[in-house]
């Protein structure tokens, strides 16, 4: 238990009104809501939570302030809502950096992704895509790794997050190649590098390189996921490939409140997020990335995120992935 939650326990025990503030008795909501993201603007968890936040604005009345928050790979912006006060008035929008990677690549991490938060809904969970710049001689993704193999330490990848992060260690680990990694604040500036060919391939939700595939800016050579990809179904699989057939990569985005807000809250706010998911302008904008939204109960999100931690722990513990 961290810190976090053993103060809120003892509050609790105390006869502290930490988990129930005084203010819970108002209709929810009845001032602003700060949506907290933990990467740049631009960033497909960035325009998921304009998206709803304006909606919830019309719908509500109240202002829904987007506040990025990057840096950390998003511990910064997790911990500071694991902290806030439990009212449903600040709210994170985490991802697999923040509720599954951190857990076993960040030493000390200073928020548990399970005991200091309320799972609303799960959003969007996508496959990614594997992109290189146009000037690698490389139009598949067995060339790729040919290319690779052939030329040990020439290709460096971009990481703007751990979904880009998982994705190209673990081509080096199954395919048994040499790249570099360069890291990145976030995804719009790792997209930025590889189109001025300062690094030479990504591996990316589709949302920030469909448009730059489809106009030949970029050339797309594989999904990461187990299904084609939405936004370019003709794309093969990287699984489909020999010595590959493990390989699957998703990133994916939920809403989390602070632990201890109350139920009403995070039911209300649930049947917002389920019923605004389902508008056909909403559910448009996404097809139009190429991919989907995934919203269910909190209990699903629960059991998602426990799940997603458990499977990170497996790729630092058999070596694809480092931490620290």
């Amino acid at each position: 238990m961290t810190s976090i939650a053993r103060r809120r326990l003892a509050a609790a025990l105390a006869g502290l009104p930490a988990a129930l503030p005084a203010r819970a008795q108002e209709r929810y909501p009845s001032r602003p809501i700060r949506a907290l993201v933990p990467f740049t603007a631009g960033s497909s968890t960035d325009l998921r939570a304009r998206s709803f936040g304006h909606y919830m604005s019309l719908d509500w009345g109240q202002p829904v302030v987007v506040e990025n928050r990057p840096g950390g790979n998003g511990v910064i912006a997790a911990e500071a809502v694991a902290r806030a006060r439990p009212d449903g008035y600040t709210l994170l929008y985490g991802t697999n950096s923040t509720h599954a990677a951190n857990i076993a690549l960040v030493p000390n991490l200073p928020y548990d992704p399970v005991a200091d938060f309320a799972p609303v809904t799960l959003v969007t969970n996508s496959s990614l895509i594997v992109v290189v710049n146009n000037a690698l001689p490389v139009h598949s993704m067995a060339g790729l790794i040919a290319y690779a193999r052939a030329h040990p330490g020439r290709i460096n990848y971009a990481v703007g997050n751990t979904g880009s992060m998982a994705g190209g260690a673990m081509l080096k680990a199954l395919a048994g190649l040499e790249m570099t990694q360069v890291s990145y604040r976030s995804t719009p500036q790792g997209v930025t590098a590889l189109l001025a060919g300062d690094v030479q391939l990504m591996v990316v939700d589709g949302g920030q390189v469909l448009a730059h595939a489809r106009e030949g800016r970029l050339r797309a050579l594989a999904t990461t996921g187990t299904e084609p990809h939405p936004g370019l179904p003709e794309l093969p699989l990287v699984s489909s490939l020999p010595g590959m057939e493990g390989y699957a990569v998703f990133s994916w985005i939920g809403l989390f409140a602070p632990a201890g807000t109350p139920r009403p809250v995070i039911l209300q706010l649930n049947a917002k997020m389920r019923e605004i998911a389902g508008r056909p302008d909403m559910q448009a904008q996404i097809a139009a990335e190429g991919s989907s939204y995934r919203v269910g109960s909190p209990e699903d999100l629960a059991a998602f995120v426990r799940r997603e931690i458990e499977d990170w722990r497996r790729l630092v513990r058999e070596g694809q992935l480092r931490a620290g």
